[in-house]
């Protein structure tokens, strides 16, 4: 114990005082290191949003939505009418406090609830059409051969025609009547109109695929069985090239694919790759280490870098899930998650790990009820416990709040706090020693 009074003679008084005094200040000390402790070790974690400044910087929650899709106005919310917001949070948390702040004017919540679920967020995306096989795909049925071309189904006029282009009975795959009817019908294809579109070539050791009648040549092997097998692609001679135009921009990899270049892993998704910003968002997106391909400079120089990929981010385009309950694929494709009908289907577009979700989860609610809090008459608050939600995968807690009156909001928050408890405590050490020997990226992926 410091003692800066050694050398200095006190009165007994004075001495009393003094000790009196350094004892309070170790207790303060003291407290403030338990207070410290407690704020690391059980968290609370805050998001907000304000109707009165919508661009403020410190708003960490995205504009919510009414239940059309369109932007909430200055706050006001029509009775009977759903106001939905997102917040995306590492880790599991004890409970949620939402907090509504309305207007001067706004007239009480009448019989108001907001409920939460969680998941991930591209995973609660609004269910689109379903999706048929990927481009390029060759299939027979029934005797019949055909090749997504497009995004259509083409079939060939006749068995024979595919066989005279120089593809064997091996480079189609047998698909179902029923899962053909899921890319819209093109016209057929027969000897005089040759390769069409979607055709795979294997070429010099280079892969190519044939767009907008140009031979368009993959930038990579690796991009080329991001999307493709070597059994879909013919293999021809250097002469072939002197039957086409080869097109300019080169063929990358398929959307939803992971690549590590230079201690960085990336997300593609739509022409651009998305920097992923650490470890604990690339676990917390439910990726798997194994699926992150190494790729050199001329692979990754036709991407344009995009915004930093953090916890926030939703799943970009190309993204496959797999429910746990059905096994059923759905991929993530203009803000809509599609269903992949069939197997056959999803095995055209899946060449990595999908994503583990549980369709239940979408199901599974909880709700409070706000009631004015004392301290603050223009506030409405409740409180919902997560401990339902700490099984599920995904860090995206989606809100819905309702009030049967015309309302108008200035703010709404939401605190998420640990509870003082074992499980905590030993969820807090677990992740300290998983953060302390982790690396952002493993030594080799495969």
């Amino acid at each position: 114990m410091f003692d800066f009074t050694q050398e200095i003679p006190l009165e007994a008084t004075d001495k009393k005082l003094y000790r009196k005094l350094q004892a309070s200040l170790y207790l303060v000390a003291f407290l403030l290191a338990l207070y410290l402790s407690y704020l690391i070790i059980f968290p609370h974690k805050y998001f907000v949003f304000s109707f009165l400044n919508p661009a403020s910087g410190q708003n960490n929650i995205a504009p919510p939505l009414l239940t059309d899709a369109s932007n909430v106005q200055n706050g006001k919310l029509s009775g009977g009418t759903g106001l939905f917001f997102d917040t995306d949070i590492s880790g599991d948390y004890s409970k949620a406090l939402i907090t509504l702040n309305l207007n001067n004017t706004s007239a009480k919540p009448d019989a108001a609830t907001v409920s939460i679920r969680r998941s991930y967020q591209a995973f609660m995306y609004k269910l689109g059409d379903p999706v048929g096989f990927r481009n390029g795909s060759l299939l027979k049925s029934d005797g019949a051969y055909y090749i997504i071309s497009d995004s259509n189904l083409r079939k060939f006029s006749t068995p024979d025609v595919p066989f005279s282009l120089g593809y064997t009975a091996e480079n189609f795959q047998a698909v179902s009547p029923v899962e053909l009817t899921y890319n819209s019908r093109g016209a057929e294809i027969t000897l005089k109109d040759g390769y069409p579109n979607g055709a795979l070539f294997h070429i010099a050791d280079n892969y190519y695929i044939l767009t907008d009648q140009k031979l368009q040549k993959f930038v990579s092997d690796q991009a080329y069985l991001s999307k493709y097998t070597p059994l879909q692609a013919l293999t021809k001679d250097s002469s072939f090239l002197n039957n086409y135009s080869v097109a300019d921009d080169l063929a990358g990899f398929s959307d939803g694919t992971l690549i590590a270049n230079g201690g960085s892993v990336f997300a593609i998704s739509d022409g651009k790759i998305l920097p992923i910003d650490n470890v604990q968002t690339f676990a917390s997106k439910g990726y798997d280490w194994n699926d992150v391909l190494n790729v050199g400079e001329d692979e990754i120089a036709i991407y344009q870098k995009d915004k930093l990929f953090n916890i926030k981010t939703p799943h970009p385009d190309g993204t496959i899930f797999k429910t746990a309950e059905d096994e059923k694929y759905y991929i993530v494709e203009n803000n809509q998650k599609h269903l992949l009908p069939s197997a056959s289907i999803a095995a055209s577009w899946l060449k990595k790990t999908p994503v583990a979700v549980s369709e239940k989860a979408l199901t599974i609610y909880a709700e409070c009820t706000p009631k004015k809090t004392f301290w603050n008459s223009g506030n409405y608050a409740c409180e919902i416990p997560l401990d339902q939600f700490s099984g599920f995968v995904g860090f995206n807690y989606e809100f819905n709040l309702v009030s049967n009156s015309n309302i108008q909001l200035n703010t709404l928050s939401v605190d998420y706090k640990k509870n003082i408890n074992k499980t905590n405590l030993k969820a807090f050490i677990v992740g300290l020693y998983n953060s302390i020997i982790g690396t952002y990226a493993p030594t080799s992926t495969s």
